[in-house]
């Protein structure tokens, strides 16, 4: 399997904390259970609770997913676990506050010589769901260990997490579900006048 299941299990969340670190109070009583959480992931910047109890998805896979809070700092750190030659592409499931220097989310790779990490980056958009997002290994680091990284150093914004996953070839693009193609504002029956 592409997915480094064997060394890192719980790159999706749905085994609790297991092989995480937290430090700092933005990732306190991780992860979310969105499935009952759903106030604390707005499928839309726009507002509103007339609807607020309908289900629909957020970009998560699974039950669980991590979400820090607007107020607090922190990271969220993964134990460290070797890359292989089919470590090709990083993906996960991203969204939060577009505020990259101060959110974000590392896979910080081992120099080999003592010097710093390299690190892949990935930053929100600024959407509040969680959108795919993919980039490239850098070449080279096959028998290296990395580590996983989530920042939170904002003490305005969050980020949302879910899904992380190291594979040969990019992951197939999402097939989310489509909502509809206007925007009735929640009005019951609003169809009968379209």
């Amino acid at each position: 399997s592409p997915l480094r299941a064997q060394t890192h299990p719980n790159l999706d969340f749905e085994d609790g904390l297991r092989g995480w670190t937290a430090a700092g109070d933005a990732f306190a009583a991780q992860p979310v259970d969105v499935e009952v959480s759903r106030a604390r992931f707005p499928a839309s910047p726009l507002g509103g609770d007339y609807w607020n109890q309908s289900p629909y998805p957020i970009g998560h896979q699974g039950r669980f997913a991590i979400r820090s809070g607007d107020a607090g700092r922190g990271t969220l750190t993964s134990d460290s676990f070797e890359l292989t030659a089919a470590d090709t592409f990083f993906s996960l499931h991203l969204g939060g506050s577009a505020s990259p220097d101060a959110v974000r989310v590392e896979m910080q790779i081992e120099a080999g010589d003592g010097s710093a990490p390299t690190a892949v980056r990935v930053v929100p958009t600024g959407l509040p769901i969680l959108t795919q997002r993919m980039v490239p290994i850098p070449p080279g680091p096959a028998g290296r260990r990395v580590r996983i990284v989530i920042v939170d150093d904002s003490a305005q914004g969050h980020i949302a997490v879910d899904a992380l996953r190291l594979s040969a070839a990019p992951p197939p693009a999402d097939a989310a579900p489509a909502w509809g193609f206007a925007d009735y504002h929640a009005h019951p029956m609003s169809y009968l006048g379209f």
